[in-house]
């Protein structure tokens, strides 16, 4: 059985340890060139003539 202070310690440490995987999630995630978004930009003018092709 823990005590008081010990069950606090155990939430604690549960957070540590989420915060722990979400860093190497994110770490994870920067080191591949092809995830997150995809930001393509066309002129006005040449929008238009690319949906007839």
């Amino acid at each position: 059985m823990l005590t008081p202070a010990g069950e606090r310690l155990i939430i604690e440490a549960t957070k540590v340890i989420n915060a722990t995987q979400s860093f190497d999630d994110a770490a994870k995630e920067l080191l591949d060139p092809f995830s997150g978004d995809l930001h393509l930009g066309l002129i006005p003018t040449l929008a238009p003539l690319l949906w007839f092709w």
